[in-house]
């Protein structure tokens, strides 16, 4: 819902997207402050403070972390049938609309037809 607020202020209304961002921002601070009622939340668990500085055999816990994310995500991505879905982009375009200019048939504007070196002059 959050996400569909800042896509109608980005898109919607025409705001810069780090500026949405913000806004959301300081609204979710002044949200929790409300349900906090202003008062700081710790947290003091042993394990996110594992996370947070740990180390293991000298290495940093959160390298860690980022190293098994990374392994996960590569694992899906190259040894799935996932990873095809994932990053195949597009389809096949007729032959003449790459040198057309847009890249889609049927479509050039007056530069690409008028011009000897297609799609050079911007337009």
């Amino acid at each position: 819902m959050l996400g569909a607020w800042n896509g109608f202020l980005v898109a919607g209304i025409g705001i810069q997207p780090i500026i949405a961002t913000l806004i959301l921002m300081v609204a979710g601070r002044g949200l929790a402050q409300l349900i906090t009622d202003g008062q700081i939340i710790t947290v003091n668990s042993p394990a996110y403070k594992v996370i947070g500085g740990g180390y293991w055999l000298t290495v940093p816990f959160g390298i860690l972390i980022v190293l098994g994310v990374l392994a996960i995500s590569a694992f899906l991505t190259r040894r799935l049938a996932l990873g095809m879905l994932i990053e195949s982009v597009g389809g096949q375009q007729p032959r003449r609309a790459g040198w057309r200019g847009s890249g889609r048939a049927g479509s050039s504007s007056w530069c690409t037809r008028r011009r000897p070196v297609r799609g050079a002059w911007p337009g």
